[in-house]
């Protein structure tokens, strides 16, 4: 949302340089209007932007998570676990994931909006976790992890709770 208001609070400064410059005698509407789409064009252009800056995808069994830059991971061999972080004012579940062999740490939230992701997504993250080979403790919590990924996509109540 600050993304989205910041256009218009640096346009409203150059106020006086758009009334003194860019009104036109014979079309007086169109320097206003020339402000406005300039405006919203920083906006959008600012939520596209944000929309690139963050993102996560699955390729085979390694997650990609991008903040800024691109972290990866192996889901198949890493070590996983699903804590609550802050997510627009309450609290959500983020998938953890902690690279075996780099110990690089990757967290997706499992929540998009108001909701949580689709379940064919949560389905591929609980596939991807199951596939590879880990120690006895280790292979335990990547089941429960999964099965807990499994129970969200299952449950048709869960946007509610």
């Amino acid at each position: 949302m600050a993304f989205a208001v910041a256009p218009y609070c640096l346009m409203l400064g150059a106020l006086p340089f758009w009334v003194k410059y860019f009104t036109y005698p014979d079309y007086p509407a169109l320097g206003p209007a020339l402000l406005v789409l300039l405006s919203l064009g920083l906006s959008f252009g600012a939520m596209g932007l944000v929309k690139l800056w963050f993102s996560a995808w699955l390729q085979g069994t390694r997650l990609a998570v991008q903040v800024f830059r691109t972290h990866r991971c192996d889901l198949a061999s890493a070590n996983v676990s699903v804590i609550q972080v802050r997510h627009l004012r309450s609290l959500c579940p983020a998938l953890v994931a902690v690279d075996s062999d780099t110990e690089q740490r990757v967290v997706v939230k499992l929540r998009r909006d108001l909701s949580l992701i689709p379940n064919p997504q949560l389905l591929a993250l609980a596939a991807a976790i199951e596939h590879g080979d880990r120690s006895v403790p280790a292979a335990e919590q990547a089941q429960r992890v999964a099965d807990g990924l499994r129970s969200l996509a299952d449950n048709p109540l869960r946007d509610i709770l």
